[in-house]
């Protein structure tokens, strides 16, 4: 049912387990007035946002499209390309996109 969908759009994802795991490269997003980078977990399925001074590692949930990682305070979502971010510090983050990959 679409009641079904939405609340399942909206859960946060399973805690990021303790430790310290390797990371993939960072990926920069810029946007009107901010930027912001993003640090991937592949181990854990966790993503490291650094945004406005502050690291926030966030587990991976549910995503229609796109990836998709929240806490239940702090998201991040991206699609080709261009993302968002929602309830960190340093924001507003809008219209947030990468450079194309060479």
């Amino acid at each position: 049912t679409e009641t079904a969908d939405v609340s399942e759009e909206m859960q946060a994802g399973e805690p990021c387990p303790a430790g310290t795991f390797a990371m993939d490269p960072p990926v920069t997003y810029t946007c009107t007035g901010a930027t912001f980078s993003v640090r991937y977990e592949p181990e854990t399925s966790c993503a490291n946002v650094d945004a406005g001074g502050q690291t926030y590692r966030l587990p991976s949930s549910y995503a229609a499209s796109g990836e998709r990682y929240y806490d239940g305070t702090h998201l991040y979502w991206a699609h080709n390309g261009e993302a968002m971010l929602e309830g960190v510090a340093g924001g507003p983050y809008e219209n947030c996109t990468t450079p194309a990959v060479e």
